[in-house]
């Protein structure tokens, strides 16, 4: 298993560091290669052989609308994987509204920690509790049903998140795959990787997510 990691780090050509060179302060840590792994180390692996994409919507202000969160992966798994979301907009044109809509088919893939989504809202509790604007979404897949479904070219729908719109007409907010933007409590390091772990543990963070807009338009 750790020759199989190895050959996939080499082959995707990133600079080399060891893990002593790590700037622990660095959110995400800077990415590795070179030196024979250590256990205990997470590995950032730049890769464009997955990405998460997110929908774009529109309404009037004081509507709720809905945008679909969509993994693509061709990505094998090694054994236990998982795929953790840091997703961020601007708190003056948007904020969430309630709990996300996971789709059928990511329900039927997960494994025993399920899924766990938690919005973000600077200022919110004692302050320093939370930094950014946006939610975390952390997905632990089952690996044999993750094996079954992927590599693919058939993207997976993950869920709809759904937006309260508070802007003036004319306004939008990017919706982004952003790291290390957002902290809540005590998870003061969120950045978007697909997460795998077997005797090594791999952080593979996508070169090719593609972002969504949430515009405010004018009502009826």
């Amino acid at each position: 298993m750790k020759l199989l990691a190895l050959t996939c780090l080499f082959s995707l050509g990133v600079s080399a560091l060891t893990a002593q060179d790590w700037d622990w302060g660095a959110c995400p840590p800077p990415a590795y290669n070179g030196a024979l792994p250590e256990p205990g180390y997470d590995y950032l692996i730049p890769t464009d052989q997955y990405s998460l994409q997110t929908e774009s919507a529109q309404g009037a202000q004081g509507d709720v609308v809905g945008v679909t969160l969509v993994l693509l992966s061709g990505l094998p798994s090694p054994g236990r994987i998982a795929a953790f979301l840091a997703a961020c907009h601007d708190p003056g044109v948007a904020e969430i509204a309630g709990d996300p809509a996971y789709s059928d088919e990511l329900l039927s893939l997960l494994g025993p920690t399920g899924v766990m989504f938690w919005p973000v809202t600077e200022g919110q509790g004692l302050p320093g509790d939370h930094r950014g604007d946006g939610f975390l979404l952390d997905i632990d897949f089952d690996p044999v049903a993750y094996e079954a479904r992927f590599p693919s070219e058939m993207p997976l729908p993950i869920a709809t998140v759904y937006y309260r719109l508070k802007g003036n007409p004319g306004d939008s907010t990017a919706l982004t795959f952003c790291d290390g933007k957002l902290e809540r409590f005590a998870r003061r390091c969120n950045y978007n990787r697909v997460h795998t772990y077997a005797d090594t543990l791999w952080d593979y963070l996508s070169t090719v997510n593609l972002p969504g807009t949430l515009a405010v338009v004018e009502g009826p």
